[in-house]
């Protein structure tokens, strides 16, 4: 009872299609990365929990966006006698966007350009909570949201359009002190904190699909 924010069902709509695609073999997030004992099992987490970079010259906290699987297991061999840096919790995952490379296991996919509609309900938000949230959904025209399990594998990329927006008439409320403009929100939200705005800016660059994903089954995917 305490969420201010109802997402209900998307279905798809006009021309909508599914195909069948087939797709390497999606890996466990684990695998193939060792398990520190006592460390959390921090593995391919290196994003959000390694700290080499306090004890080797890896260039630091900017590169980890860029650090790859062989990489960071050659520095980890480096330190496994040495005392390895805690793990920190410093963030979390976003996928990128690549090429599709064809497996040898069958899915079935919604075929580009294909619309699904559906309502997101709000309520009691502030303007900055509003503004998060027309961010988040990719209101701005740049963010692109990835969904369903083909992510790693560079599928499930959508774009989202707002249709229209509804107020629903309680006569107990005051009225609005301006009119509301998600997409205006979406665009300019973090501008006014420059911790946000630098969040912000990389998320772009990430979801918008500017920094591309390694090729599949290429040296350090």
């Amino acid at each position: 009872y305490r969420g201010r924010v109802v997402f209900g069902e998307f279905v798809a709509e006009g021309n909508s299609s599914f195909d069948l695609v087939s797709l390497p073999q999606l890996e466990r997030p684990f695998k193939d990365y060792p398990r520190v004992p006592d460390r959390r099992h921090c593995g391919n987490e290196r994003l959000y929990y390694c700290r080499f970079y306090s004890k080797v010259d890896c260039e630091g906290p900017s590169h980890c966006l860029d650090c790859r699987k062989d990489e960071w297991l050659s520095w980890y061999h480096r330190l496994r006698d040495a005392d390895l840096p805690k793990p920190l919790f410093r963030g979390r995952k976003f996928y990128l966007k690549g090429h599709l490379v064809k497996g040898e296991r069958p899915f079935e996919v919604a075929t580009p350009g294909s619309v699904f509609s559906g309502e997101v309900t709000f309520f009691n938000l502030d303007r900055s909570e509003l503004a998060l949230l027309c961010f988040a959904l990719g209101l701005d025209g740049e963010v692109r949201l990835s969904l369903g399990y083909g992510k790693p594998a560079y599928l499930g990329s959508v774009t989202t359009t707002l249709c229209n927006l509804t107020g629903y008439d309680r006569p107990w409320l005051s009225p609005p002190d301006d009119e509301i403009d998600p997409v205006t929100l979406a665009r300019e939200y973090g501008k006014d904190d420059v911790e946000v705005l630098k969040n912000v800016t990389l998320l772009r660059e990430i979801l918008s699909g500017q920094r591309q994903g390694p090729n599949w089954q290429g040296k350090g995917y």
